[in-house]
């Protein structure tokens, strides 16, 4: 089926039935999500009726004790199950009832010598022993009662001896270890600090060991064996061999009193606390060593102990603890200590760790030098807003806001103050901050490059013209020159146009005109040009000085609207010329019917509009319809790009000033209402559609579209208002790039070909999840459905992006949901066909319908409909004695589920379920796609050559609801049954796998892997992401109907095929 089959189903396999006679879901008792027919005890195993169980692979965990030296990374092994730790190997062995000891320790040998080679050089399997390995857990463990079997007992096993007369059983962990000469380990005798080396036999004691260093007799306070590695005293009674001590490990002998219990508190960790037992001699790196084996923290190696004493400090792993008074009562945490600083310097990137305790000062000496040609002054720290940072504030490098988007940046030379004022009115005077160790040029050169400025890509840092003209509301194009004020006399001025400036590449053109635009007359007697190669500073031009700033004009006014480039269409309806590429102030019109209409009924709702209109209605200062922002953001992919509205809205936000409009009107009611407006919709777009600032395909996961709002924010918002620039900034900053759109689902083995009767059932490896309650079943699809649904973006439901050539491309994540629908139908078929008889298949039904039932009271309606559809699919609904098997009270929820989903008055009863239904849910996204394109075909894109913005409307009000199901997620341990304690184990179970990510720290639930193979082979293997192959599908239901005429041959009567 392909993907614009997904609705395919409604009519011919949704039957009408009765009332229907279901609870809503949200009505449904707790105790009604239970299975009181079919669960299988935890420690059951597969059932011995169970015709798709089979044995599961006999593999074993071998440790190479004395090897961790040469097991530097992860051992070479072979078998499945999770990856090894470092130090162990995999053996699979082939039949446990044949094979013995010895060739396990051979198959052991070949395995450490293909992870570590030459480790084993010039040994024999003779001089290794294999034996049970023994946790530290029950090492530690105090003696059970006199008579009882001791779990140290009977370690090492006997070579001659099978697997199976050993009791060793699959996934059992063993332990390999050379046997041939004495054993070494370091030792620090009492009262010293120097470890020494010390060679011990397997037999040998802790207390021998003890007696043997002829130490003083105490019976308050005797001395012990500890081993820092682990934190423990090793158990007197107990040989040294039972703790499979590595070489360069150390044992010190220490009195026990030195000894106490310490509480680490993990604030980082939801505040959870561990315990350890140490001694006060043992240094910081031993304790933070110890948690970094015992927690797995993917921050380990930037993490240290923090007493909290006092005003707090870090604890220094080079000292012991002794060396700050620690006590059973003291208050250490386990946290980050260093954190990343992203740094942009003359050198370019850098990334240095930091610790978290460091100051700016610090960080300034160490990688600030002072800039070369003004040794005199010193340098800046910038924040990512563009906000000096004073490098004598006792502000921590942790609280800096720092990422790869939104570096700190260092910057040679201070940034000086000089003050402007406007020609065209002198009591206007504004404060700038420039850089006065640049060249002139480089400060000048900027109001040309806003003149041509690429789309998407904000100004850069040295667009001085542009701030100049923002402040003063001139526009780029009617900036004149800069004038310098000398000795307080304004008569007096020296002069740097920038049509000098650009005389060299031609005449400079103003916006919109063909002409060049006259040079600025200034009156100067006397004066003398600036050099424009040369910095301020350098030609005696200081912070402080006052300059005049010279415009063509006076001031910015609309101009009647242009219809000229008007066309008629086929029908002779006026098309107005595109606009969208013209600047907006420059295409500044009036409102007319050329550039904005609205609705007939409603004269105040935008009916259509040129882009630029748009964005002017998006951010007009006199009104703020937060509907119609949401209607934008959402449907602009439709008649845009990302980075074309973006350059609209920056170069909306340079408000020129109105002509013969005094400065302080300007300010107050034009600029910085529209500057409030524009920073308002950045923050809305950053934080309702995110979708639109992440690439998985870059290298951080953040889009080019990112990185411009963020320079936007740095270099011109900060210049106005530091408080927007860093508001915008803190909101991309909370931004989580996300790669699973890119995650391949775990491949599946394709259905065996049809050319043998059991062609379905060969398949019965897949298909063996059914000891599961249809609890865990149903919650594990809902979790799968849920996760492929909250990937779709906005844009893949617009202009039927789903049925386009390049669909893969613009509405990947649709296509996957409706290949998921695809499989979980043909799943459901062939979950059935798989029985050879009729009970079987009865019962196997039964079981599919309660999932059914479940998947209902979970809310996921997508699943729902698919196993309906499956259900009266042509070869399902054609098996008659089957479904005469059916028991009653699964026959009457069929028919309820049925009436709820049917396509009967386009939904109507399932329509009115899901508006009354409350997330976490799954909709049923072909209703959404047949509603999307009834409005596409029903409306135009454009009207008279103006974007329908009510047709954008109506495409909001369907999307909008499908988000505000993404955004309301199923609870975090929910789908955890069935996990690794075995079939129907409920919440007690794992943490489901990560569809999209099957290699991450999720994926330890094995039923939900399961489901998923299973799932993905009957759909034809391979995986979600890959187009759809129409000829397998196909294939794949010719043969299931074969499958169904086997079973039930057209005709038959009940005795005939049983």
């Amino acid at each position: 089926m392909s993907s614009t089959d997904i609705a395919a189903h409604d009519e011919h396999a949704v039957a009408s039935g009765p009332e229907a006679g279901l609870a809503p879901p949200s009505a449904v008792p707790e105790a009604a999500t239970g299975d009181a027919e079919e669960v299988a005890s935890p420690a059951a195993g597969p059932m011995a009726d169970d015709p798709d169980a089979d044995d599961l692979p006999y593999s074993l965990s071998v440790h190479a004790i004395g090897f961790a030296a040469w097991l530097s990374g992860p051992a070479t092994y072979t078998g499945g199950g999770a990856a090894l730790p470092a130090s162990s190997l995999g053996v699979v062995v082939p039949e446990a009832e044949a094979t013995t000891v010895r060739e396990v320790t051979r198959l052991a040998l070949v395995a450490l010598e293909a992870a570590a080679p030459g480790s084993t050089a010039g040994a024999g399997v003779a001089d290794f022993r294999l034996g049970r390995h023994v946790p530290y857990s029950t090492l530690t463990a105090p003696p059970g009662p006199p008579g009882a079997e001791s779990a140290l007992e009977n370690i090492w096993l006997n070579p001659d001896l099978t697997l199976a007369e050993c009791g060793i059983l699959p996934g059992d962990e063993l332990k390999i270890k050379h046997a041939r000469g004495p054993l070494s380990v370091k030792l620090t005798p009492a009262g010293s600090t120097q470890p020494e080396d010390f060679s011990y036999g397997l037999e040998l004691t802790v207390r021998e060991l003890l007696d043997s260093q002829a130490l003083e007799a105490s019976d308050t306070d005797p001395f012990g064996l500890y081993y820092p590695h682990r934190g423990i005293f090793l158990q007197a009674d107990h040989t040294l061999d039972l703790y499979d001590i590595e070489p360069q490990h150390v044992l010190e002998v220490r009195r026990t009193s030195s000894v106490f219990l310490l509480r680490i508190r993990l604030p980082e960790r939801a505040n959870a606390v561990v315990t350890f037992r140490l001694g006060d001699s043992q240094p910081v790196a031993d304790v933070v060593s110890q948690l970094a084996r015992k927690i797995p923290y993917d921050r380990a190696t930037i993490s240290s102990l923090y007493d909290k004493a006092g005003s707090g400090r870090w604890l220094d792993c080079t000292l012991p603890l002794s060396h700050y008074q620690i006590t059973s009562s003291s208050q250490i945490e386990y946290k980050t200590k260093f954190s990343t600083i992203h740094l942009t310097t003359g050198q370019g990137p850098s990334a240095p760790f930091v610790s978290t305790d460091a100051e700016l000062d610090d960080l300034l000496d160490a990688y600030g030098p002072p800039h070369a040609s003004a040794a005199h002054m010193s340098h800046t720290l910038l924040d990512a807003s563009g906000g000096r940072l004073d490098r004598n504030a006792k502000k921590s490098a942790r609280a800096l806001l720092s990422s790869p988007m939104l570096p700190l940046t260092l910057r040679p030379g201070p940034v000086a103050t000089f003050f402007g004022l406007a020609a065209y009115d002198p009591s206007v005077r504004q404060a700038f901050e420039l850089d006065p160790t640049r060249p002139l040029r480089d400060l000048l050169a900027g109001g040309e490059a806003e003149a041509g400025s690429t789309p998407g890509v904000a100004p850069g840092p040295s667009d001085a013209v542009t701030l100049i003209c923002r402040r003063f509301g001139i526009r780029p194009a009617d900036f004149a020159g800069l004038a310098l004020v000398q000795d307080g006399r304004s008569a007096s001025v020296e002069v740097a146009s920038l049509d000098q400036l650009l005389s060299s590449n031609g005449p400079r053109k103003a916006a919109g005109a063909g002409a060049a635009a006259p040079r600025a007359a200034f009156p100067a007697p006397g004066s003398r040009l600036l050099d424009v190669s040369r910095s301020l500073l350098s030609q005696g031009v200081f912070p402080g000085s006052v300059l005049i700033v010279h415009s063509r004009g006076n001031g910015w006014s609309r101009r009647p609207a242009d219809t000229s480039g008007a066309t008629t269409d086929s029908e002779g309806r006026i098309v107005y010329a595109d606009t969208s590429a013209n600047h907006i102030w420059a295409d500044a019109e009036e409102d007319a019917e050329s550039n904005l209409t609205f609705e007939a009924d409603r004269p105040r709702v935008i009916a259509s509009a040129s882009l630029n209109k748009l964005i002017e209605r998006l951010t007009d200062e006199k009104s703020h319809d937060m509907d119609f922002v949401k209607t934008i953001l959402l449907t602009y992919h439709s008649f845009t790009t990302p980075a074309i509205l973006l350059s609209k809205i920056i170069e909306r936000y340079n408000v020129p000033r109105p002509a013969n409009m005094a400065y302080d009107d300007f300010d107050r009611n034009s600029r910085r209402l529209i500057h409030l407006r524009v920073v308002n919709v950045l923050k809305h777009w950053i934080e309702k559609y995110s979708s639109d600032f992440f690439d998985p395909k870059s290298a951080d996961g953040f889009s080019q579209l990112a990185y411009d709002v963020a320079r936007f924010a740095r270099n011109i918002l900060h210049a106005d208002n530091p408080t927007h620039a860093r508001m915008i900034l803190q909101v991309l900053g909370r931004l989580k790039p996300s790669r699973t759109s890119d995650k391949q689902l775990p491949p599946a083995e394709p259905i065996a070909p049809a050319s043998a009767p059991t062609a379905i059932a060969s398949e019965s490896k897949i298909l063996r999840i059914f000891r599961h309650s249809p609890q865990d079943l149903a919650e594990h699809i809902t979790a799968t459905d849920f996760e492929l649904f909250a990937q779709i973006k906005p844009a893949e439901l617009l202009n039927q992006n789903w049925n386009r050539a390049d669909a893969e491309v613009r509405s990947a994540n649709v296509l996957r949901v409706s290949r998921r629908f695809n499989r979980v139908v043909l799943w459901v078929v062939a979950s059935i066909l798989i029985k050879d008889k009729v009970r079987k298949r009865a019962e196997r039904f039964a079981k599919l319908i309660e999932i059914a039932q479940r998947l209902y009271h979970l809310k996921n309606f997508s699943s729902v409909m698919a196993f309906i559809a499956g259900f009266n699919s042509a070869a399902i609904s054609r098996l008659k004695w089957t479904r005469a098997e059916l028991p009653g009270r699964h026959v009457r929820i069929l028919e309820d589920l049925e009436q709820i989903m049917t396509a009967q008055s386009n939904y109507k009863a399932y329509r009115a379920l899901l508006h009354n239904s409350s997330p976490p849910l799954v909709p049923y996204i072909g209703v959404y796609l047949a509603d999307l394109t009834f409005i596409d075909d029903g409306n135009p894109n454009r009207v008279a050559g103006l974007i329908n913005i009510a047709k954008r409307r109506l495409d909001y009000s369907v999307i909008s609801e499908i988000q505000m199901f993404q955004n309301e997620p199923y609870p975090a341990d929910f789908a955890s049954g069935g996990g690794a304690s075995g079939p129907g184990a409920g919440a007690g179970g794992g943490s489901g796998i990560d569809l999209l990510n099957p290699g991450g720290a999720a994926a330890t639930n094995p039923l939900r892997e399961q489901l998923e193979q299973s799932i993905a082979a009957a759909g034809g293997g391979g995986d979600i992401n890959s187009p759809d192959n129409n000829a397998v599908a196909a294939d794949i239901e010719q043969r299931l109907y074969d499958r169904s005429l086997q079973v039930e041959p057209r005709g038959a009567e009940r005795a005939q095929i049983e």
